[in-house]
């Protein structure tokens, strides 16, 4: 008889208890009497598991390459075949998205575990297409995002694009309601940005809409059309801009800090500054690693997609519109074609991001 979600709820709050953190997927070998399959079948993933126990995705550990490929054999050993996608999402312990960021593709990663890639590849009917995005929006009780599909769905979202056209044209295939940002009034966000500032008794930043607010940047950027201009609607001082040497001080001591160079990741986790200041200082984020003596670029596998759509969005604040792809190569962090590689292209990254075309 298979074990209830409330059997695996419970027995996982007790490992947790025992271990004192949340468990790897490989550690339910020897801790649970279910094994990680039974949670697989229950609540469709590992992270969903830990998630409906109360726990959150542990995020402060990078899971080794080898770690990632030795599931990736494991779960094809399991099926006797090439692991596609949807093979991972059923029955890996990790999520197939994990595996793209890390590799820049499904494929890429197929063949470094040791399989062919053209083995796994299946031409996706558009029926099997929509019939997963339905059941994302049945699990979500919404329209997905493209950023739903690439978390949790069964298909990476360029297959869609590819397919249909554009993320919102696969919505409205499967008759589903597109995407839009909910027009939120401006005395709903300037309150919101200044409860932020009594919370934090510092102007927020716009990395702090991500971590503390149910509201996304994109909304405040669309509104505002800029993060200063958002500040300073809500009654807020942008913070003052340091000298340019304690800004390039403050990148040199946070690569020294992590061994390598220094990205906006860390300076958001790490930095007194925010990246507002360094592209208001310097021009670009690119500039302000230049300066400090690193390359400005890093390679476009080990980028995640929400460290792009954080770019696009930083982008668009400070030039007070929606960027384009000249404007990515020129000032910004990561090249053009990284977001064609990864979104199919330009109008799907901006749409991604929560940006609006604009005339």
């Amino acid at each position: 008889m298979d074990a209830s979600r409330e059997t695996l709820i419970s027995e996982l709050q007790s490992i947790v208890s025992e271990l004192g953190h949340v468990p790897l997927p490989e550690e339910l070998d020897e801790y649970s009497s279910h094994g990680l399959g039974a949670y697989m079948d229950a609540f469709g993933s590992w992270h969903n598991a830990i998630t409906s126990a109360g726990f959150e995705q542990p995020m402060g550990r990078r899971i080794p390459d080898n770690e990632l490929l030795a599931e990736l054999r494991r779960v094809g050993e399991e099926l006797e075949k090439t692991p596609s996608e949807g093979d991972m999402t059923e029955h890996g312990g990790y999520g197939a998205a994990t595996y793209r960021n890390r590799f820049d593709s499904w494929s890429n990663a197929v063949a470094a575990a040791g399989f062919d890639p053209h083995k796994s590849r299946k031409e996706r009917s558009r029926e099997e297409l929509i019939s997963e995005l339905q059941r994302l929006a049945d699990s979500l009780d919404r329209s997905p995002s493209y950023t739903d599909m690439e978390d949790q769905g069964n298909y990476a979202p360029e297959t869609y694009n590819n397919e249909f056209g554009s993320w919102n044209e696969a919505l409205d295939a499967a008759g589903l309601e597109r995407r839009r940002v909910q027009k939120q009034s401006l005395d709903e966000l300037t309150t919101e940005l200044q409860r932020l500032s009594d919370q934090l008794e510092r102007p927020p930043r716009s990395i702090d809409i991500e971590e503390h607010s149910d509201y996304s940047v994109g909304v405040f950027y669309n509104r505002f059309g800029s993060w200063e201009s958002a500040l300073e609607a809500a009654g807020i001082d942008p913070p003052q801009s340091p000298p340019r040497e304690k800004l390039i001080e403050e990148l040199q001591t946070i690569a020294a800090e992590t061994d390598g160079r220094p990205t906006v990741d860390r300076v958001n986790e790490m930095g007194t500054y925010s990246i507002y200041q360094y592209r208001k200082e310097f021009g670009s984020w690119g500039e302000a690693v230049e300066a400090a003596g690193f390359e400005s670029r890093e390679p476009s596998r080990q980028i995640p997609t929400e460290k792009l759509l954080d770019e696009l969005q930083f982008l668009a604040d400070d030039l007070g519109r929606t960027p384009r792809m000249d404007d990515m190569q020129k000032d910004g962090s990561f090249s053009p074609t990284t977001y064609y590689n990864r979104f199919g292209s330009w109008s799907t990254a901006i749409e991604a991001a929560g940006l609006s075309e604009m005339d």
